[in-house]
């Protein structure tokens, strides 16, 4: 099972997490949530483990959003 949450660094989670079976499907999301903030104004760079890092260029003060892609173990 993979989560996806967006949230503003430092903060808690707006919602609770979307699940997702399969990677693609969770993946899929992430790219939505990711157009999403881009057509609001924000820059988002991959951060290496599946999220990204977003970036709003013309409020200096903005914390921003991260997205966050993990696969929880089924232990």
């Amino acid at each position: 099972m993979y989560v996806v949450v967006e949230n503003t660094p430092g903060y808690l989670p707006d919602s609770d997490p979307a699940e997702f079976d399969t990677y693609e499907d969770a993946t899929g999301y992430v790219a939505f949530l990711v157009e999403e903030l881009r057509e609001a104004g924000y820059v988002c760079l991959p951060d290496g483990a599946g999220g990204y890092e977003c970036e709003f260029p013309d409020a200096p003060y903005d914390l921003g959003r991260v997205i966050e892609l993990t696969e929880l173990s089924t232990v």
